[in-house]
């Protein structure tokens, strides 16, 4: 993912060296601001070329790689290594878990709302968290999907809408614009509210997932196969008695109820800490937040390439626009707040995302107006102070919040994380052969 990235950032400020080069064209708009015919340049290049690039890399960067001779890392997925057919090699492979497990650096969790009522998935939760008790967890939202991906192709929807609009503007009888501004919100409206679903249903899932936490026990949970549970549970005992969770004569129903309570203990504040505020995964927001960057390179560097900006105007735009980018995660944490609740009534949830497609509405429109903030008036040295210190608070606030794993790695010398480490190197767990 963070090749991705990388490539995404490359790409934009590629791009963006070719537009103040005039090599790539650009696009001149004019617009009515105040009454005054206002005219500006827009180029497209930047937005998408890092939007392609983040894709493309995103699903053929793993192909590419291995047709040059590096290897990603590896992967084990228990439903393609474990034997689904022979009930001998699945008994083995299922006692073999705790190993896997046990060299695997990470874990990574495709959650989805059924995700913590199957005993497979629960077991291999239980048991990572047991041997790598501060290992990493990358959970994967199977609801924000779509969203995410969305979310980054809109950041050309807006450049090409504005690019649209300056060309059918001017077009438009004057008696014509009010429908067409009635008409042209609506459709922003729908669109928005659209774009909110994906959040609601994530929401949704959410909320049934922190009950399911509740209420999960190893008998009500769900297995396709009752031979299965058995050699399941069976692996669980070995593990707890291994690692002296109990004694060595504990029933299999009273190692449940020891687990059980120590998941509920554990496994939500690892989610939490996975997910992050609002419920999005920090690389969730890096791919929404890349291609809302590069997007933000497109009018600097359009404007560099016909001078019409000096270097306190660029830098002044650039804060500016810095300051919006910034502030979408927020946004975004704040609706997954916003839509995180139980299954509601049918009006009930269609208020809730027509609210939601207002706020977002409301914010993008608030965006595009901070980002054009500095051609209404002369920007005095005050207020590029004011917006530098916004931007400071903005990304201190956003690690803080985000990313709260690495701020303590910066701070703290020698956690009890890496002295539980340390002890669990030494206490390698037994598979049956």
């Amino acid at each position: 993912m963070y090749k991705a990235l990388a490539s995404c950032a490359i790409v934009g400020l590629i791009c963006a060296g070719l537009v103040i080069a005039g090599i790539l064209p650009i696009f001149k708009i004019e617009a009515e601001i105040g009454g005054d015919m206002v005219t500006s340049y827009i180029s497209i290049w930047c937005t998408i070329g890092s939007l392609v690039a983040l894709l493309l890399s995103l699903t053929l960067s793993h192909d590419l790689l291995l047709c040059l001779g590096r290897q990603g890392p590896d992967v084990f997925l228990d439903k393609v290594c474990v034997d689904q057919f022979n009930d001998q090699k699945k008994w083995e492979g299922i006692h073999a878990l705790t190993s896997y497990i046990w060299h695997a650096d990470e874990l990574v969790v495709v959650l989805s709302e059924k995700y913590l009522d199957r005993i497979w998935t629960v077991f291999e939760l239980i048991s990572f968290l047991i041997l790598k008790p501060c290992g990493k967890i990358s959970v994967l939202p199977v609801e924000l999907a779509t969203f995410i991906i969305v979310s980054a192709c809109c950041q050309s929807f807006r450049i090409l809408g504005e690019l649209v609009n300056s060309y059918f503007a001017p077009v438009v009888h004057a008696e014509n614009r009010t429908i067409v501004w009635i008409l042209g919100g609506s459709l922003f409206l729908l669109f928005c509210s659209c774009l909110i679903v994906p959040m609601r249903r994530w929401g949704r899932v959410r909320s049934q997932l922190s009950k399911q936490m509740e209420t999960f026990t190893f008998a009500s949970s769900s297995c396709q196969h009752q031979a299965d549970r058995e050699e399941i549970l069976s692996a669980l005992v070995a593990l707890a008695v291994d690692h002296k969770i109990v004694g060595e004569f504990a029933t299999t129903e009273e190692v449940c109820k020891v687990l059980e309570t120590r998941a509920r203990e554990v496994i939500p504040q690892r989610m939490h800490d996975a997910i992050s505020f609002g419920g999005l995964p920090a690389r969730s927001l890096l791919i929404i937040f890349m291609p809302l960057i590069a997007s933000e390179l497109d009018p600097i560097a359009a404007e560099l390439s016909v001078g019409d900006m000096d270097s306190d105007q660029v830098l002044l735009h650039l804060l500016e626009s810095l300051l919006v980018a910034f502030s979408y995660p927020w946004f975004l944490a704040l609706l997954g707040c916003m839509t995180f609740f139980p299954p509601r009534k049918c009006w009930f949830e269609a208020l809730i995302l027509i609210l939601g497609g207002l706020l977002m509405g409301g914010y993008l429109f608030a965006g595009r107006v901070i980002r054009n903030l500095h051609h209404m008036f002369q920007p005095s040295a005050a207020y590029l102070a004011v917006v530098s210190v916004l931007l400071a608070l903005e990304v201190v606030f956003f690690a803080c919040i985000f990313w709260p794993a690495c701020i303590e790695r910066l701070f703290s010398k020698g956690t009890p994380c890496s002295q539980d480490a340390s002890q669990q190197n030494s206490k390698k767990p037994k598979s049956k052969q």
